[in-house]
């Protein structure tokens, strides 16, 4: 909120992509053939902004990284501030082949309706919905994972408490699980070791 209201958002919001997309691209030379992919958060300033598809693509062209191993990441309020034009402009970056997730799904009023206008390959289920203690929890996670499946969506399930959880949700074949619990955030240097050490045969 700072970012946005003293008109910094922009050049900082570039400047994160920018070097998210060149850490991806060092990684990848230096851990060779491993799928990885880079997700970056998006504000509404951003969004708004005639200059992002090309902001993007000259990002992408920068670092040497396939489109697809770079995802944005959009939330479904942010898509409600301007939907005519989030459509436009998610339309020309999915043409791009960049990768684009719905951030918080399920916490919006019009989260069906995203599904159906928006070019979104993936979702990310609220931490809200996997930290219900209700009885109606799993069933509420089913079928959001069953329902995106349907629609050719991937699924990311966001503030997974432990590996019980996360075990559960593979189980309902939820694909992606992202919490604190299976990593704290670390440095590019850190991560680069870290891949070294799953990937020890292709570094």
């Amino acid at each position: 909120p700072v970012a946005e209201n003293c008109d910094l958002i922009v050049p900082l919001g570039l400047f994160v992509m920018q070097k998210a997309a060149e850490d991806l691209s060092n990684w990848q030379r230096q851990i060779g053939d491993v799928p990885l992919s880079m997700s970056v958060n998006l504000s509404s300033r951003q969004l708004i902004r005639r200059d992002l598809v090309s902001d993007v693509r000259s990002v992408v062209a920068r670092a040497n990284i396939k489109p697809r191993c770079f995802r944005l990441e959009l939330t479904e309020s942010l898509v409600m501030d301007n939907p005519e034009q989030s459509a436009h402009v998610l339309a020309k970056l999915k043409q791009l082949g960049i990768g684009l997730s719905l951030d918080d799904f399920g916490t919006g009023y019009s989260s069906l309706s995203y599904l159906t206008r928006f070019p979104f390959d993936t979702i990310k289920i609220d931490k809200s919905f996997v930290d219900d203690a209700s009885p109606k929890r799993g069933v509420l996670l089913k079928s959001m994972i069953s329902m995106a499946h349907e629609l050719g969506l991937s699924v990311v399930a966001e503030g997974v408490a432990d590996e019980s959880d996360a075990l559960q949700l593979r189980q309902m074949g939820c694909e992606y699980v992202q919490s604190f619990a299976f990593g704290q955030p670390i440095s590019a240097e850190a991560t680069l070791r870290l891949l070294k050490e799953q990937y020890p045969l292709t570094a």
